[in-house]
């Protein structure tokens, strides 16, 4: 992320990333929360094409899906994964 003036971001949806990276906890935990996220560096002269993701919703834990309520609760057993991904565009 450092390498780049301009970034465009996006969190994916717990669903969506369970979908295509499953994951297994043992024993099962009360709560899991998987924040992941995608990003791509962008260059001024395509700025205007981002204005789109200005418009997302501001609360990332609705984006995604976390009850933070849970999330928060330390009686019981969470499990947090945080990650992210550089994707370049097709050429």
């Amino acid at each position: 992320m450092l390498k780049h003036e301009n970034i465009a971001l996006r969190f994916l949806p717990q669903r969506s990333f369970e979908r295509y990276a499953p994951l297994t906890v043992e024993p099962s935990p009360d709560v899991v929360t998987r924040v992941f996220m995608i990003f791509q560096g962008v260059q001024n002269k395509d700025l205007k094409k981002w204005l789109l993701a200005s418009s997302t919703p501001k609360d990332w834990a609705e984006l995604i899906g976390v009850d933070i309520s849970r999330a928060l609760n330390t009686n019981l057993f969470r499990v947090l994964e945080w990650g992210g991904m550089e994707v370049t565009p097709f050429v």
